[in-house]
């Protein structure tokens, strides 16, 4: 045990709020992020946005986007890409979006008749037949994609970061996690503070991707010092 008592009441109070903030994470990752398809959606709104910028005109940007998605190389990277019910891909290669991207343009090159609109200049260029045009029609592709995905990473983690503060809200309301009144019961109570130090020791050196096993069993250690009771009703 840890000889000095501030730092034992510190160490208590961090390892209650570290499962909070486990608890969030791990609702975020494994039920909302999952069951909205969040990363997915985020992904493809950054494609979009990426042609829009060029001048997509807005009757063929969601034919290109989608012709990309029924690419074979993007369609591989779906879950249960053999259903109908197959899910969007949450994370595309720069490579395989850039084969996808000139597969597309080549199609609408080959058959102009069938497209709804016209393709932006800034897409006219790409699939030229020469091998050595189009090895560096990949390679600006690939920037342009990399570029866009290095903004659409930021998007996805200010979502994340306002769905885990709200979780978190609610998790604290809900719960009662009162900051004042854990210090007051650890501090008060050497049964408990023992506890915590012990549980907290006991899941810094748990491995890595124990998650979900240390999280149950740190709130099996930490109901203790949270909950509403009937003093706090």
């Amino acid at each position: 045990m840890f000889g000095s008592y501030i730092l034992e009441v510190a160490i208590g109070l961090v390892f209650v709020y570290m499962l909070v903030s486990l608890l969030c994470s791990t609702i975020n990752e494994q039920v909302i992020a999952r069951f909205f398809n969040l990363r997915a959606n985020t992904l493809e709104a950054g494609i979009k946005n990426m042609l829009a910028a060029i001048g997509t005109p807005g009757g063929a940007l969601d034919t290109v986007v989608e012709q990309v998605y029924e690419n074979p190389r993007i369609k591989a990277l779906s879950q249960n890409a053999a259903s109908d019910k197959s899910r969007k891909p949450s994370y595309i290669p720069a490579d395989a979006f850039a084969l996808a991207l000139i597969d597309v343009v080549q199609a609408y090159k080959d058959n102009p008749n069938s497209a709804k609109s016209p393709l932006p200049e800034a897409l006219e260029s790409l699939g030229e037949k020469t091998n050595i045009d189009l090895a560096k029609d990949l390679v600006k592709v690939e920037k342009w994609y990399n570029d866009t995905m290095d903004r659409v990473s930021g998007w996805y983690r200010r979502r994340v970061q306002l769905i885990i503060f709200i979780l978190g809200l609610l998790i604290v309301v809900g719960l009662n996690i009162d900051t004042l009144s854990i210090i007051t019961t650890i501090s008060n109570d050497t049964v408990i503070r023992s506890a915590l130090v012990a549980s907290a020791q006991g899941s810094a050196s748990s491995p890595s991707n124990a998650g979900v096993a240390t999280l149950q069993k740190g709130f099996e250690q930490i109901q203790l010092v949270i909950g509403w009771s009937p003093s706090s009703l």
